[in-house]
Parts: structure tokens; sequence; C-alpha cells
């Protein structure tokens, strides 16, 4: 199986250490087919802009990628966490977003219908009830759940997501930045 695998580490951490960790760990994981480390060492890009976020340094990882397991290494601003009363408040309303989608996503439909038949609205299958454990069709794998229970789950994510984007706009508004190293890995297991 091959594995891709990414992890940060400080901006002055010693490369040594790091490449030698990496191999360790592969030598760890790859145990029962010989053992081997890295399929070669780190290469280290230091010669573009310390990208904004993790999201721009997975990007610019690919954009440096070779293929053939590559490893690689770049730099980007990670926010370090806020303790203001603001952002104590957003992350309580991220979570509280989160947990609504969660319990409404996660809400089997057909728990409460008392019906012993449900048909699927996707392909036309009558389904007995007491034996679907799920909101998907054992048939055609269409969601068996009507339009008005997906219409609030939908709006539970939009939610969810626009309380994501404003905690993460204000973390990057007021927060201060450290640099970090994105290491990528790959090996085959």
């Amino acid at each position: 199986m091959h594995n891709r695998e990414y992890y940060t580490y400080p901006e002055n951490v010693k490369r040594d250490w790091v490449q030698q960790d990496l191999d360790a760990y592969v030598r760890r994981e790859t145990y029962g087919e010989g053992g081997h480390g890295l399929p070669g060492s780190i290469r280290w890009i230091e010669n573009t802009p310390v990208s904004e976020n993790e999201d721009t340094a997975r990007d610019l990882i690919r954009h440096y990628d070779r293929g053939n397991y590559d490893q690689l290494a770049v730099r980007y601003y990670k926010p370090e966490r806020i303790e203001s009363k603001a952002a104590l408040e957003l992350s309580r309303k991220l979570r509280a977003a989160y947990d609504e989608y969660t319990k409404r996503n996660n809400e089997v439909w057909v728990a409460g219908i008392k019906a012993e038949f449900v048909s699927c609205r996707n392909c036309g299958s009558k389904l007995c009830r007491e034996y679907i454990k799920g909101n998907r069709c054992p048939v055609c794998f269409g969601d068996l759940r009507p339009a008005s229970m997906l219409k609030s789950v939908e709006a539970a994510k939009a939610k969810f997501q626009k309380a994501r984007l404003a905690e993460e706009k204000y973390i990057a508004a007021h927060s201060k930045k450290k640099v970090m190293w994105m290491v990528k890995i790959e090996y085959h297991t």
C-alpha cells in the first residue's frame, strides 16, 4: 500500500534528527516487509516564500513533488492559540454548531417511522423497517431520508461551516504566527 503522511516541526528543528526520526518510524511501519527506512532523504525547500497556512503548504508540496516517493519539506505560518474572550466564544459556537450538525446527520430516519415497510425514493424498493440500521437503501445505496430532513442537515452543515470560517478569520487576523516545517513522507507497506 502507498502511504503519504504529513508531519510538522518547528522552524529551528535539526534536519538530521527529523530524517532519523522519520526513518525509524518507517522502519517500524515496514517491519513485516524488511524494515526499510524512507526511500530517499528529505528535500528541504527553502527558496520559496513561507506559505500562509497548512493548505497552501500542501499545495506547494504538490507543486514540487516529483512523484516516485519524493520526501519534501516546506515552511508555513501556523497561528498560535488565542486565549481571548472572543476567541473562546467563537470556539464554543463552533463546537455547538458541529455537535448540532453531527446529531442531525447521524439521526436514523427510519427509527422514528411507525410503518412496517419503507419505500426507497431512488430505486422504488420496499424495505422492512426493522432491518434498516442506517439512512442508506441496502439495494441502491441512495439516501432514504426525506427532503425536509436533508434540508435541515444541510442547514446545520452550513451553520457549522460558517462558524468554522469565522473562527479561522479571527485567528488569522488576531494571532501571532510562528514558522513551521511541513514534512511530507511517502513509503510503501
